[in-house]
């Protein structure tokens, strides 16, 4: 199974890769994030992580980053810290 690869363009949503990374991989419940190349301005989640009926609470979590400006404007933004690993590794 293919990962879906997100690109995040800082300018236009007025936050980096690695924050919009954090958010996902900080939720409750958890969403794998492989942030290997926040740095270059994209994550990526694997579906093959998901279990029936979660790939609508990642669709919803993805969103929310875009519609929501006061969660965008507390999100940590680290490429250092995101880069080279997955984060919150768990299952959604």
């Amino acid at each position: 199974m293919a990962r879906l690869q997100v690109d995040v363009d800082p300018a236009g949503l007025g936050a980096s890769a690695s924050a919009v990374a954090a958010l996902l991989s900080a939720r409750q419940p958890r969403i794998i994030v492989r942030a290997h190349e926040v740095e270059l301005g994209n994550f990526q989640l694997y579906p093959c992580n998901l279990l029936e009926g979660q790939a609508e609470e990642v669709a919803i979590a993805l969103r929310e980053p875009l519609t929501d400006g006061a969660l965008l404007a507390s999100a940590r933004s680290d490429d250092a810290a995101s880069r080279n690993g997955y984060l919150k590794w768990g299952t959604v």
